[in-house]
């Protein structure tokens, strides 16, 4: 292969900029666009051996931070959930969702019976839902928590906060996982790599 050849793939593969007069120069590696995968949590929510324990299923008046969240207006009926999500029987995520009360809509009976992550993967449960937002930040178990998950108060744990959005773009469910840190991993690739 020629130098030439071995430049162009450097430069396709984003790796250095040729600058006529200047030279050739590598690039730093850009962080800000680093994106991670959750495979991981993809790959848990998916297996054979995952099951959804309902503890509560109720219909609430919204107060003000479930209004904000759902774009409702305060005191508007809302669907309140609790579950565990246990693999292999074994409890690994406590989620609390907030869905917005229409009694047209098929969403609650779907999100009785599956996540709503696990739908918005596979397309299963959540056949209103277009799109969703997620947030992961670190958080440790409270005392609630760490009754249904069977680990100490304190521990490092991931709390995924979702809205899910319907085909109006319009918020159909708040809520958010709690997840011991051991449970799930988040991976990035930073930089060009050789394509395997």
């Amino acid at each position: 292969m020629t130098v030439r050849r071995v430049i162009n793939r450097l430069a396709d593969q984003g790796i250095i900029d040729t600058v006529q007069g200047l030279g050739t120069f590598a690039k730093p590696i850009d962080l800000g666009a680093a994106t991670f995968d959750l495979g991981d949590l993809k790959r848990l929510l998916s297996g054979e051996d995952v099951n959804v324990r309902v503890l509560e299923a109720s219909i609430r008046s919204a107060d003000e931070r479930v209004a904000r969240k759902l774009g409702v207006e305060e005191g508007r009926r809302v669907v309140y959930i609790r579950r565990q999500i246990l693999r292999q029987e074994e409890p690994f995520f406590y989620h609390r969702e907030y869905l917005v009360y229409d009694p047209r809509r098929p969403i609650v009976e779907g999100e009785l019976e599956v996540t709503s992550l696990k739908g918005l993967f596979n397309g299963e449960g959540g056949a209103n839902v277009k799109w969703g937002r997620l947030l992961i930040e670190p958080t440790v178990v409270n005392e609630r928590e760490s009754g249904f998950l069977h680990v100490p108060v304190g521990t490092a744990a991931f709390q995924l906060e979702h809205v899910f959005y319907d085909f109006d773009d319009e918020p159909i469910s708040w809520g958010w996982f709690i997840c011991p840190s051991g449970q799930l991993r988040l991976t990035t690739t930073v930089g060009a790599r050789e394509e395997l």
